[in-house]
């Protein structure tokens, strides 16, 4: 039985246990009773990681610069990034080959996004690379978004320090493969 698995299958005390016994509750943007609330709603303890998602987003309709933009706006909001604009532009050149452009300005500097191949789903290289690798290290910022393993089509992405995401992991808070729930229909 893995880590994850013999940590949930303890129950949600357990599970919220071990959060604390990591600090988890520490950063100010862990709220222990909102988590408490939002765990006592999950009936399946396989998905008692979904308590630490900042952000959940479904990952189909990202067919304009709106969308991405939206996402954004929500990104800078968590991480505290104050924004002075964003624009961002989706062309659809042909099949599997749109392209996003955009242009982001925060009051410290300005960053540019091209992502290439997008076919109408969030590209995971938006937030992984652009957001976590060029944003967020130039605004000062060492919490990065972590996605959650997802089981459906919802993107769920965690705002932690790269420590914390170990020590999740480590715990058996988080499961240490990120295809977790998608390897059982291999």
């Amino acid at each position: 039985m893995d880590k994850y698995k013999a940590l949930t299958s303890q129950g949600a005390a357990a599970y919220l246990d071990a959060l604390e016994a990591i600090g988890w509750f520490s950063l100010p943007q862990n709220n222990r009773v909102k988590m408490e609330e939002h765990i006592s709603g999950i009936s399946d303890s396989n998905f008692f990681l979904y308590i630490l998602a900042h952000l959940t987003r479904d990952a189909e309709g990202f067919d304009n610069g709106d969308e991405y933009k939206n996402l954004f706006s929500e990104l800078a909001a968590i991480s505290g990034i104050n924004v002075v604009s964003a624009e961002f532009e989706y062309d659809v050149i042909g099949f599997g080959e749109d392209e996003l452009t955009g242009t982001v300005v925060t009051d410290r500097d300005t960053y540019k996004c091209v992502l290439e191949e997008l076919m109408g789903w969030l590209d995971g290289d938006f937030v992984d690379w652009f957001v976590n690798e060029e944003v967020l290290p130039k605004e000062g910022i060492e919490s990065r978004f972590f996605m959650l393993p997802t089981a459906d089509q919802m993107a769920q992405y965690t705002f932690v320090t790269q420590e914390m995401y170990d020590k999740a992991i480590e715990a058996g808070i988080l499961p240490d493969d990120p295809e977790y729930f998608i390897s059982e229909f291999d």
